[in-house]
């Protein structure tokens, strides 16, 4: 699994942030475009959204959502997806900019990748030689 917390917290410092991608890890069983990998990134962003808004408040600067979904037709693969969200104010991500952030990754990274969709949300996408812990 790869982390970003750093890369976050030193985004509002970065002119230009818009998309990086994994040079190491697993890649997608299909390669590019892998159409397993893409209906996953819709239940991961139905999921998440279900749980409600992302929120802050006096315990919680930002929050993050994390979800693995096995590939589906091998048990042995899976996708870490993750949300973080670094407002001060309270909202629901919105299911087409979630899967088209998360398709994002899976059709443009070999290895899957991270990045940031506006001032308030990162998107995170990360195929694993692994099954969900």
């Amino acid at each position: 699994m790869h982390f970003i917390t750093i890369f976050a917290a030193a985004a509002p410092f970065i002119a230009g942030v818009s998309a990086s991608c994994y040079t190491s890890g697993a890649s997608w069983p299909s390669g590019r475009g892998d159409k397993a990998a893409l209906v996953a990134a819709e239940t991961a962003c139905d999921e998440m959204i279900a749980r409600g808004p992302f929120a802050v408040g006096a315990d919680v600067v930002n929050e993050d959502r994390k979800i693995c979904r096995p590939l589906a037709g091998d048990k042995t693969k899976s996708i870490d997806f993750e949300i973080q969200y670094t407002a001060n104010d309270s909202e629901d991500v919105d299911r087409a900019l979630c899967v088209k952030a998360f398709s994002a990754e899976i059709n443009g990274c070999d290895k899957g990748g991270f990045h940031r969709e506006g001032v308030k949300w990162w998107f995170i996408a990360d195929p694993q030689a692994a099954s969900c812990k």
